[in-house]
């Protein structure tokens, strides 16, 4: 009896010690792999991002060596251009490709690059051009009462994350706000064509309360707010 027990502790060890073996070369396996994985995958694409003054980029060349020791370069977007280094090598990022990139999309500017990079220095080429932050865009709306008197005159909002009407709403202080209408809200925008004006009302409590939408406002756009017991 105390000899089957042995067996059985003896073979239980062996297959204890066979699993340890193998789950040693799977996570060094794992760890190979990581070594030679890409860490540089677009899981959001920006190509479509058109580029402006102030806004910072990275950029990155796939096939080239020095890629993944140094990682992605940043550079800022000025009116002057941007100068791209035609390698990551530390040693040699004065040998640049300057390019015109201020109003074109990312898109643009990669299938530009790549061009220039594949007629004197690579075979093939694959970018990696992300947005690492966009310059601050500065817009106004005006916001004034059913007699035309302005209540702000300079609401300024930030067109990267434009606030909607009643957040706007919010900034202000109203002298009377016991007239105010809280059902008759309008807003006021310029066609997209720059023709004429379009106007919506909005019931501004019920878009508090999610029950209406609340308008994301633009640069220039102007909201009347207006008075109990006038009806036009």
């Amino acid at each position: 009896m105390r000899d089957q027990i042995k067996y059985i502790l003896a073979f239980s060890l062996m297959v204890a010690l066979s699993a340890t073996g193998i789950n040693a070369q799977e996570s060094k396996s794992n760890k190979d792999r990581a070594k030679v994985t890409p860490t540089f995958t677009s899981l959001v694409s920006h190509d479509n991002h058109i580029l402006k003054n102030g806004d910072v980029i990275t950029y990155l060349i796939k096939q080239d060596p020095f890629a993944s020791k140094v990682g992605p370069l940043k550079m800022p977007v000025s009116d002057l251009g941007v100068q791209f280094p035609i390698t990551h090598d530390p040693s040699k990022l004065s040998l640049r490709i300057p390019l015109s990139v201020t109003n074109k999309s990312i898109g643009q500017i990669k299938k530009e690059l790549r061009n220039l990079l594949m007629k004197d220095y690579y075979h093939r080429v694959e970018l990696e051009i992300f947005v690492e932050s966009k310059a601050e865009q500065i817009g106004k709306v005006q916001i004034f009462d059913t007699k035309g008197n302005q209540v702000n005159t300079s609401l300024k909002i930030d067109l990267t994350k434009p606030p909607t009407l009643t957040e706007a709403l919010a900034q202000v202080e109203f002298k009377d706000s016991q007239w105010l209408d809280y059902d008759r809200v309008v807003l006021i925008r310029k066609n997209p064509n720059g023709r004429g004006l379009t106007t919506t009302e909005v019931k501004w409590k019920d878009a508090l309360t999610g029950r209406a939408e609340d308008p994301v406002l633009r640069d220039g756009d102007r909201i009347q707010v207006r008075e109990k017991g006038l009806k036009f």
